[in-house]
């Protein structure tokens, strides 16, 4: 099966539109995001936070950006909702100097379940992960890399029907499940879904 970026038929070439995998639901961004890619299969766009004002492609990282990567769910077991959920199965209950490179638990911090990767002595090499369910039910994964790192991670999907991959820059701050609503509106807001036929 093949996916495409498709633009729309309309004389308006600036309107792009991403279809789920079964055809059912569409994505269709705003015409004042100017997608960064034209790779089929995705969409790739950047705003301000919290305005919502959006970003030229091409221009170098702000520290009140978020950007986006949408893409068609392929299966429910591969979509990016499995991220959140092997770290949980997968990491181990404390820091293992011979498995260095294995997340373990740190614990809960609000609605946060938190994991680290690296060696706690070396709190330089440590990169955190934020767990957490989302208003819409889905669990979302969050990747605080070493501390030099300009940018936070978020993976999640969109009920099964697209996968979502954003980036948040650090000075726009921890609060995930926030900002998380404020993307997800975004998405929501410009997704369509192909009624049932009626009888």
């Amino acid at each position: 099966v093949v996916f495409y970026l498709i633009v729309s038929n309309t004389k308006d070439d600036s309107v792009k539109q991403l279809h789920s995998k079964d055809g059912k639901a569409t994505f269709t961004l705003p015409v004042k995001y100017i997608p960064s890619t034209a790779r089929e299969g995705k969409i790739i766009f950047a705003f301000h936070y919290p305005s919502m004002e959006p970003i030229r492609p091409g221009k170098a990282p702000e520290n009140d950006e978020v950007e986006i990567y949408l893409s068609p769910t392929i299966a429910p077991d591969r979509s990016r909702a499995n991220a959140a959920k092997n770290l949980e199965k997968n990491a181990i209950d404390q820091f293992n100097s011979n498995r260095p490179g294995l997340e373990y638990r740190i614990g809960q911090f609000g609605i946060y379940r938190m994991y680290q990767e690296g060696d706690p002595d070396k709190p330089d090499s440590l990169s955190t992960y934020y767990v957490f369910q989302a208003a819409d039910g889905q669990r979302v994964w969050v990747k605080d890399p070493v501390n030099f790192m300009f940018l936070y991670k978020v993976l999640r999907t969109m009920d099964y029907q697209f996968d979502v991959q954003y980036t948040i820059a650090k000075p726009i701050g921890k609060d995930f499940f926030k900002i998380d609503e404020v993307v997800t509106a975004l998405l929501n807001q410009n997704t369509t879904f192909q009624s049932p036929p009626t009888e």
